[in-house]
């Protein structure tokens, strides 16, 4: 497993509701205000398109 997919898969396991309907888990993972994390900085976020 990489190390991307390492975080992904600990931050989806920590914050992401798939029934809470606030989002996908990318950009509920982008809202996480869990700024002490160490995983914070370096957290899925979710792509925009231009």
């Amino acid at each position: 497993m990489s190390l991307r997919a390492a975080i992904n898969r600990k931050c989806r396991e920590c914050i992401y509701d798939a029934k809470s309907g606030a989002g996908t888990w990318r950009q509920q993972i982008e809202a996480c205000t869990a700024t002490t994390c160490p995983l914070w900085p370096v957290r899925p976020k979710a792509t925009k398109k231009e």
